[in-house]
């Protein structure tokens, strides 16, 4: 009823589906001459339907690729850190493998700022590396934690 009032005579649906022909969608056409849509240009628009299905479903394969191309992109990330990390603590001694786990763990996280420590025997937090600064200028004093020890 609405349409009749603003002229519509005719209207042409034609659903968009998914690759399993579930509906996702629907194009939809209203011309103000009952005659509008004869039997080609009902065809012609239930091809184009198909035609944006597909470009449809091509850009949510693409979106989910792109996902899964991220999240691995992550995951070997994530194995190289543990896998640097993994040969410090093989082939380092002392601080410097801390330093070395300190660089690794920042460089994985895209951060500049942290420290790095573990609880030792006695139950005392121990952090044998951390960089400069620990956290910005409106926590003064814990700019510089170098004597957690």
């Amino acid at each position: 009823p609405e349409m009749a009032a603003l002229g519509a005579c005719a209207v042409l649906a034609c659903p968009l589906t998914k690759d399993d022909a579930a509906p996702m969608g629907a194009m939809v056409v209203y011309a103000s001459s009952p005659d509008a849509f004869p039997v080609p240009t009902m065809l012609l628009f239930d091809e184009l339907a198909q035609d944006i299905s597909y470009g449809l479903r091509s850009l949510r394969t693409r979106d989910e690729l792109r996902r899964a191309t991220d999240s691995l992109r992550h995951a070997m990330r994530v194995l190289e850190a543990k896998e640097r990390i993994n040969s410090i603590f093989l082939l380092e001694d002392g601080d410097a493998a801390y330093e070395l786990v300190l660089k690794a763990i920042l460089d994985l996280m895209s951060c500049e700022l942290g420290f790095f420590g573990y609880i030792d025997d006695d139950g005392d937090f121990v952090a044998p590396t951390m960089t400069t600064t620990v956290s910005g200028p409106s926590h003064e004093s814990s700019h510089n934690l170098a004597q957690m020890r």
